[in-house]
């Protein structure tokens, strides 16, 4: 079955990127050893084995910042982020973060700057700064629309949804939550890890306030919209609920 085939596929992968971190580890190549250890990284972070994939993850970023190689230490600072926030680590994660999109800014790289505000958005709402979130979600979404990433919009629509939900406004939220769901199944897309987690945890609070009849009225209402409807809903150029 295609679970199967995926677990092939991991393992097959796996076996490569092992096999190319042993190539450059016994010649001393850094940046490529760097690059291998970030990508092998992916497979127990896909897992859920956080603290294999950040045994990897720190030895690259050392790697990367040894070598002053400022586009692949952002890289791989954003990615550390996003497996200690797997983890429930905010503070680490928020730091890392920050760090990241610093150099992601310098360097010009709107798609990273994207996914890191996106990112801190969910720290901010984890320590209670709900229009620092907001912001946060609104200026990943702009980017994304200024891209044409559909696909990671998606992850800016669910943050919206879940500063929504923050400041109690629980049928909004399930409007956003069903239209990025939505959106994600045309795609044939699925959420990262990190970003999951966080929308399985602000989805099954919004049912929680607005019941099971209610939460399935608003959130079929979000399946309807359009992904032009939903973004200009998210960001209040249409109507609020």
């Amino acid at each position: 079955g295609p679970e199967a085939h995926q677990q092939r596929d991991r393992e097959q992968g796996r076996a490569l990127l092992e096999r190319s971190v042993s190539i450059f580890r016994q010649c001393g190549v850094k940046w490529g050893l760097g690059r291998a250890l970030g990508f092998l990284s992916y497979i127990p972070y896909s897992e859920g084995d956080y603290p294999a994939a950040g045994l990897y993850l720190r030895e690259s970023l050392a790697l990367f910042t040894e070598l002053g190689d400022e586009w692949a230490t952002a890289w791989i600072m954003l990615v550390l982020g996003e497996n200690e926030r797997c983890q429930g680590n905010y503070s680490r994660a928020g730091a890392l973060y920050e760090q990241s999109m610093r150099i992601h800014t310098g360097l010009g790289d709107k798609f990273r700057v994207a996914i890191v505000q996106g990112n801190l958005g969910y720290v901010a709402l984890h320590n209670g700064e709900v229009e620092k979130a907001k912001h946060c979600f609104t200026e990943s979404l702009k980017l994304y629309l200024e891209l044409g990433n559909t696909l990671f919009a998606c992850d800016a629509l669910a943050g919206h949804a879940a500063v929504a939900l923050a400041l109690e406004r629980p049928e909004r939220a399930a409007r956003l939550f069903g239209a990025a769901t939505s959106i994600h199944e045309q795609l044939n897309a699925r959420f990262e890890p990190s970003e999951q987690q966080e929308f399985d945890r602000y989805l099954s609070a919004t049912r929680s306030v607005l019941g099971d009849a209610h939460f399935e009225a608003a959130w079929q209402e979000g399946r309807k919209l359009s992904f032009e409807q939903a973004t200009a809903y998210a960001l209040d150029e249409v109507a609020t609920a």
